[in-house]
């Protein structure tokens, strides 16, 4: 059998049918998020904000919303289709991209209920730092993770 080939892109501006593709998403799978694509256009209108879309043909399959402030990397979002969940694309697709850019240190916040990204996170090198208490708008705490680089 051969192996699916995906293909990487990091991107700053989104075609209409990524935007389409991830407002869908985002209203299916999340509570609270990204609803139209305005939404989703606002997020990555400054140039720090970026997508890192992983596609399978014409299909996301992952996609990870980030910032770069000077020598950081702050984590908004990743997504993995749920067929392709612990396969290791997520953690693949990261290697190549976010963890070879040059910078001190990438950072990512959890709810704290969330024990799937948090041990996703510590698994490819993430550290827990602190828990800040009543975070989220449900009064949810949320866990801040840091992974150096440089």
């Amino acid at each position: 059998m051969l192996k699916k080939q995906y293909k990487v892109f990091e991107v700053e501006t989104l075609t209409p049918s990524e935007k389409a593709q991830i407002v869908k998403i985002e209203s299916e799978e999340f509570e609270y998020s990204y609803k139209n694509i305005e939404k989703v256009s606002e997020l990555i209108s400054s140039e720090n904000h970026k997508f890192i879309l992983r596609k399978f043909d014409d299909e996301i399959v992952f996609y990870c919303i980030y910032v770069l402030l000077v020598d950081e990397i702050e984590i908004y979002k990743i997504w993995v289709n749920p067929n392709e969940r612990r396969s290791g694309l997520a953690h693949e697709t990261l290697a190549l991209t976010l963890f070879k850019k040059n910078v001190k240190q990438i950072v990512a916040e959890v709810q704290e209920e969330n024990n799937i990204a948090r041990k996703f996170y510590k698994k490819i090198g993430f550290e827990e730092i602190r828990i800040r208490n009543n975070y989220y708008y449900d009064g949810s705490n949320c866990v801040t993770l840091i992974k150096k680089i440089i």
